[in-house]
């Protein structure tokens, strides 16, 4: 379990993973990486701009979020961590 250090409740149930389970993610960052390569530049700045947009859209909730994951002040998480 994953809790938060503001009042010690439970944020996520995080399942155990087992060596095959590590091995499946190597092999699939392996091969994400791999069409990553082979993405034009044009395309992966694409791509990160969409990425960013969306980080934008959602800061109120990402910093939320955060705050409650490490317990600092929200104003803290909003204005240094996630800019």
């Amino acid at each position: 379990e994953d809790t938060t250090p503001i009042d010690g409740s439970v944020l996520a149930k995080i399942s155990q993973s087992n060596e095959k389970d590590v091995d499946l993610a190597v092999k699939a960052a392996w091969k994400a990486a791999e069409t990553w390569n082979k993405t034009s530049v044009t395309e992966r700045s694409n791509i990160l701009l969409k990425i960013a947009d969306r980080i934008e859209e959602n800061i109120d909730m990402l910093a939320k979020i955060e705050t409650w994951g490490n317990g600092k002040p929200i104003r803290e998480t909003s204005l240094v961590d996630l800019p």
